[in-house]
């Protein structure tokens, strides 16, 4: 396989049509023309040398073979998808939902300080509430 055949519009392709369970169906989902749907599928299966989807009356299915390139279609788009914004957030504030679970003698004394302390200057002068 050359290095440079497979693309992510591949990978987007074979999980549309798999989801979709026939061409015309993942062609309309996919704004892709259905031929040139049908072609670029043929193209991947013979550049990988297997089928992946089983054509039959009922529909699309896949192959035992494409049940694996799904799997891995699936988790390679995700992590695709995510990348963008794990980047961003490298390059911003952390951010995210904290939980902190503590004794109530200590939140009584020092929960309002310390998320206060938290907080730092996200929020000057302003106070949980129930806190100040």
């Amino acid at each position: 396989m050359s290095p440079n055949f497979l693309q992510l519009r591949h990978l987007r392709y074979f999980l549309g049509i798999v989801d979709a369970g026939s061409f015309t169906r993942a062609a309309g989902m996919l704004h892709v023309a259905q031929p040139a749907l049908s072609q670029q599928m043929a193209a991947l299966e013979a550049e990988l040398g297997v089928a992946l989807l089983q054509r039959g009356g009922r529909g699309i299915r896949p192959t035992a073979a494409g049940e694996l390139f799904y799997r891995e279609a699936a988790s390679i788009i995700e992590h695709v998808e995510q990348l963008g914004h794990m980047v961003r957030s490298a390059a911003e504030e952390p951010e995210g939902l904290v939980r902190l679970g503590m004794s109530s003698g200590f939140a009584v004394c020092w929960a309002c300080d310390f998320m206060e302390a938290c907080r730092g200057d996200a929020t000057e002068g302003a106070s949980p509430s129930g806190c100040g």
